[in-house]
């Protein structure tokens, strides 16, 4: 999943950034120290911005994600412009494209607030030969905290490494024999047609290697690509 940020200026013409533009992210540890972590920037314009959001890391600070730390959002607005603003968030453990734009963000939904309309949109893409899996496009029709994965679990199909709405065992097994140690699930597409922005975020390693475990002798790359618009990005 990519993220995109939006800048407090005129907009421009779009421009797509080369792989070499990158987003300086120090990525915390435990004892307090930080080493660089580099995210491709995948779109800039005087409007918006995209890169890529590594799992495991927060977009914003909120009251459910406990202690305040660094994030996405903060390190971009230190980095690009101080009036950057997320759109929409991605789960700590997920991947891939996130937008911002220039407007004040509120916090979660509390816990009793009424249920809202969501729908998504689950399309099978390939199912492995190795085990009881298989690769999945998501396309969200609406925009509802955990969506994704919600649905995913009310299908009966729970994400692979998902700590709260899928299987503890499950998790753990797949993380010892195929070294899937995160929440699989990965934001590949991002379009935003107002703003002439459609573009697409590579597999990370930390998901591409388990996937070719688990999808032996296939281009995961590609098939991905197709399942959610080839055409994306070009």
């Amino acid at each position: 999943m990519r993220t995109v940020l939006h800048v407090r200026t005129r907009c421009q013409t779009p421009r797509r950034v080369s792989s070499s533009g990158l987003l300086r992210l120090p990525s915390s540890s435990t004892d307090g120290a930080s080493s660089p972590v580099s995210l491709p920037v995948l779109w800039q314009d005087d409007c918006v911005v995209v890169v890529d959001k590594p799992a495991g890391w927060l977009v914003h600070n909120s009251a459910w994600a406990g202690p305040r730390e660094d994030t996405v959002v903060d390190v971009a607005r230190r980095q690009i412009a101080a009036g950057l603003v997320p759109v929409h968030r991605l789960d700590r453990g997920t991947s891939g494209a996130l937008v911002d734009v220039d407007h004040a963000l509120r916090d979660d939904e509390a816990p009793d607030a009424p249920a809202r309309p969501a729908r998504s949109r689950l399309v099978p893409v390939r199912r492995s030969d190795v085990e009881r899996c298989s690769l999945v496009a998501v396309e969200l029709l609406s925009g509802r905290r955990h969506q994704a994965r919600r649905h995913c679990k009310h299908a009966s199909h729970p994400i692979i490494g998902d700590a709260s709405y899928g299987k503890g065992p499950l998790n753990r097994s797949y993380r010892e024999r195929f070294g899937l140690a995160r929440l699989a699930l990965h934001c590949a597409r991002l379009a935003l047609p107002a703003a002439g922005v459609d573009v697409m975020a590579p597999l990370p390693a930390d998901l591409r290697a388990p996937l070719a475990l688990l999808f032996p002798g296939i281009d995961v790359d590609a098939v991905v690509a197709a399942a959610v618009g080839a055409d994306a990005g070009a």
